[in-house]
């Protein structure tokens, strides 16, 4: 199990019933050079495929999980994902107790 830090990200929405092959949205992680992991966030009602790992982790979430993802990035810090038993883990670093956002 690799984990991977996340530096960077971008993200693109799908309009229409369907978005873009089931997808709402399209989030890229980036490790400051590299696309470390792609999520995508399946139209609310269709089956949620497992996550996988290739060149890159790929991670499956209903659409209606978009607005915790981005809360998070653009609030915590440091994030890091990794793969491991099957699934994908996007979380935060290690932080001390008590400390405000910024």
């Amino acid at each position: 199990m690799a984990v991977k830090n996340v530096n960077e990200y971008n993200y693109q929405f799908h309009g229409g019933p369907n978005g873009y092959q089931g997808n709402r949205c399209i989030l890229r992680l980036n490790d400051g050079n590299t696309s470390v992991a792609y999520v995508y966030f399946v139209v609310d009602g269709k089956p949620i495929p497992s996550d996988t790992e290739t060149s890159r982790i790929n991670m499956y979430m209903p659409e209606s999980a978009i607005d915790s993802v981005i809360d998070m990035l653009r609030n915590e810090k440091p994030l890091q994902i990794y793969y491991a038993s099957g699934s994908a883990f996007f979380k935060t670093g290690d932080e001390p107790v008590g400390e405000e956002e910024s």
